[in-house]
């Protein structure tokens, strides 16, 4: 797995999280 991919990934992860907490 590309680790710059995955740190990417990782980034949205945390971001949609946010978004479903201040949504919600």
């Amino acid at each position: 797995l590309n680790p710059e991919k995955w740190i990417k990934f990782e980034l949205q992860e945390k971001v949609s999280v946010n978004h479903n907490t201040y949504l919600f």
